[in-house]
């Protein structure tokens, strides 16, 4: 009895370890960027009316950016065409706004200095 719940138990940890050592993320690795950044960030999406408009209207919003790189984007075009196809194959940054169960994400291209996609979330999971 002993043998084979050792057994089972080597087996599930072998059975995670693959999983882990196989994760593929289709989003992007959880890269902090630097605060001079992130303040660029926060600047060139404030200048869009419709973060504006979500940051004076939901004054207690938390905001995440992500970044996401070329091989991020490519992966995520072929599942959610609509956030990431048609961006340029380089870094751009995701940042998302959120407030009691709604929110808006944006897509930035920091070399740019603008906001290239845009999309409200109310009831959404991007997960």
């Amino acid at each position: 009895m002993l043998k084979k719940r050792s057994i089972s138990i080597i087996g599930l940890l072998a059975v995670i370890m693959l999983i882990m050592s196989c994760r593929t993320s289709t989003e992007a690795e959880t890269k902090r960027v630097s605060p001079a950044t992130e303040q660029e960030l926060i600047r060139i999406a404030s200048q869009d009316s419709r973060v504006q408009s979500f940051t004076a209207a939901e004054p207690s919003y938390s905001r995440d950016i992500t970044v996401l790189e070329p091989e991020n984007i490519a992966e995520l075009s072929k599942t959610q065409p609509v956030m990431y196809g048609g961006l340029p194959g380089k870094i751009l940054y995701k940042i998302e706004y959120r407030s009691d169960g709604k929110g808006i994400l944006v897509i930035v291209d920091l070399e740019e200095r603008k906001v290239l996609k845009y999309f409200r979330l109310v009831g959404v999971s991007l997960e």
